[in-house]
């Protein structure tokens, strides 16, 4: 038996001595209070007692670990998504567009520094304005992928003004309105898209 539960017992039998020695008329009254004091000990002492504080110590554990849980998840999602990108040079082509663009925003969310290439120079500048300057560093660039000579201009471009490319992703496309099977496409109509696809 515990310090404390001995303490309560002696309490209990103190307060049981008191009302018997009170000299009270009513000899009743003494036993009920005595059989409640003997009810009460009783019940601190069953194991009744301390279910509900068996559920509330189950309870804050249970929480500790679903909060240790998020913790890890977080933590591993963190250093999951740090692909090392910070500062790194990545041209998109056809960042224009709604691919270019997906692109274009997933690389700048990884601190990346963006040259746009579109053959469109507006499509390219709206891509490039899309991103908040104090954060992302990106250029604007024209070329049609398809000539040699403008690509060539166009990275001498980005060198100039971002440095050395480390990422080049071909996001430029084109298909041959209406659909036609490859069999039917004209000769002209191949290189077309062979040349700005790949």
């Amino acid at each position: 038996m515990g310090p404390a539960r001995q303490s309560r017992n002696q309490k209990c039998a103190r307060r049981e001595k008191h009302i018997h020695h009170e000299g009270t008329k009513d000899t009743k009254v003494s036993e009920i209070y005595t059989l409640q004091l003997r009810e009460l000990r009783a019940f601190v002492v069953s194991p009744l007692f301390f279910v509900p504080f068996v559920f509330l110590a189950v309870k804050c554990l249970l929480c500790l670990r679903l909060c240790r849980a998020k913790i890890f998840v977080v933590k591993r999602y963190l250093v999951m998504n740090d692909l090392g990108l910070k500062d790194k040079v990545v041209v998109v082509t056809g960042g224009g567009g709604a691919l270019g663009g997906a692109f274009a925003r997933g690389f700048a969310d990884q601190g990346a520094a963006l040259a746009i290439l579109d053959v469109s120079l507006d499509k390219a500048k709206a891509t490039a304005a899309s991103f908040p300057a104090e954060k992302v560093k990106a250029i604007a660039v024209a070329a049609d992928v398809s000539k040699d000579e403008q690509v060539a201009a166009a990275i001498g471009d980005v060198v100039k003004r971002l440095g050395t490319v480390d990422i080049l992703v071909n996001a430029a496309g084109v298909q041959i309105y209406p659909p036609k099977s490859i069999v039917d496409l004209e000769p002209g109509e191949w290189d077309l898209v062979v040349d700005i696809c790949l």
